[in-house]
């Protein structure tokens, strides 16, 4: 198919000749477009129309078929433009496409600048990018589209023109649009001051004993998580205290410590497994912990102290008790046999008994006592 464009040369160049010079710089060669013997404006340059006509053609062969093609009539009529507006291209587009009935006023979408699909109207726009935020957005977040979306109004073939819902569908299916999510979550936690420490005479040294507990404070901690079209990519936290509370007392011993007294610290009695803490179990107190491992595995003094036991004692099993001097007392029980005598002194970490299963057990274990003052403690706050 053959365009029918045609240009209507005047008398340009002597008219040129015959404006005065200070003129010339206001003047410039242009052509006057008709469209079917209708002036629609003016153009600097005539290959504007030309493949402004073969968009337009491309426009409605896509749609449609070749048969949907215009072919109107347009001439070009060479003048001298000044003062008078030149055509814009989307004025210029939409006259040529007016010449077709198959176009229909419509809203064309833009990303970072390049033309996409098209919708009915801007609400249309609206629309389709907040289909698309909700869809790869996080909930409870605040997203926002990474790309720059703009739009602006252009006759497009009728079948082209979508819903907003088909037009968000299009657009994350062909991942055009990148949502950029920040989920900000803040939550109150306990604060636990530095405890302040002084000395003591009347304990023994390394021993530590808390007077005080204190009164915890309160931090403030903000996580702020970002996601990407639905997906985390980092996360960040920060903290700050709004309460500091009042610190624990604690008093730490300086008096000198004779033998068979223990340092206050204790190491772990044996290689096991922790198989049950030490808190409320099957409804009653559980005193101590549990570390599983194989009958006759070797069971070592926790601190330096006095053994006050050594004997088979009810559901404990064979027990092996140590008093260390400075409060605290340790209790190793369900051994397979117990190696110390009562009256023995022993060194932190003398071999003392083997694991088993005595007493009540329900598997080979080494059930850990610390007690200070006959109170049952958290082994775990002391272990290393």
């Amino acid at each position: 198919m053959r365009n029918k464009i045609s240009a209507l040369i005047g008398v340009m160049a002597i008219c040129t000749a015959m404006l005065p010079t200070d003129a010339l710089g206001y003047w410039a060669n242009g052509y006057e477009v008709l469209v079917n013997g209708n002036s629609i404006g003016i153009v600097e340059n005539e290959l504007e129309v030309s493949s402004m006509l073969a968009i337009v053609n491309h426009q409605l062969t896509s749609a449609y078929d070749e048969e949907a093609a215009v072919n109107p009539d347009i001439q070009l009529r060479a003048k001298l433009v000044t003062s008078e507006k030149l055509l814009d291209k989307q004025t210029l587009h939409d006259e040529i496409a007016s010449c077709s009935d198959k176009m229909t006023e419509a809203t064309r979408i833009t990303i970072d600048g390049a033309e996409s699909i098209c919708v009915a109207d801007s609400n249309a726009v609206t629309e389709s990018v907040q289909l698309v935020t909700e869809a790869l957005g996080i909930e409870d977040g605040q997203s926002d589209v990474v790309e720059l979306v703009g739009y602006y109004d252009q006759l497009a073939p009728e079948v082209s023109v979508l819903s907003a819902e088909e037009a968000a569908d299009y657009l994350i299916n062909e991942k055009l649009l990148t949502v950029y999510t920040s989920v900000t979550d803040v939550t109150e936690e306990s604060y636990i001051p530095t405890p302040e420490e002084y000395t003591d005479e009347t304990l023994y040294e390394g021993v530590k004993v808390t007077t005080d507990k204190g009164v915890a404070g309160s931090t403030t901690v903000t996580t702020v998580s970002s996601y990407v079209n639905g997906e985390l990519t980092n996360t960040t936290v920060s903290s700050e205290i709004t309460d500091y509370g009042t610190p624990a007392k604690v008093a730490v011993g300086t008096k000198p410590r004779p033998a068979g007294v223990g340092s206050g610290t204790f190491m772990t009695p044996t290689n096991g497994r922790l198989s049950s803490p030490f808190g409320m179990r099957w409804g009653r107190m559980h005193n101590g912990i549990d570390l599983a491992a194989s009958v006759g595995t070797p069971i070592y003094a926790a601190d330096e102290g006095t053994v006050i036991c050594s004997e088979y004692k009810g559901s404990f099993g064979n027990l092996v008790q140590i008093d260390h001097g400075n409060g605290y007392t340790t209790y190793y029980a369900h051994n397979s046999e117990n190696l110390v005598s009562v009256g023995q002194t022993v060194a932190k970490g003398d071999l003392i008994a083997k694991i088993g299963s005595t007493g009540r057990s329900t598997g080979p274990h080494l059930h850990f006592e610390i007690r200070y003052d006959d109170v049952p403690q958290d082994p775990m706050n002391y272990l290393k």
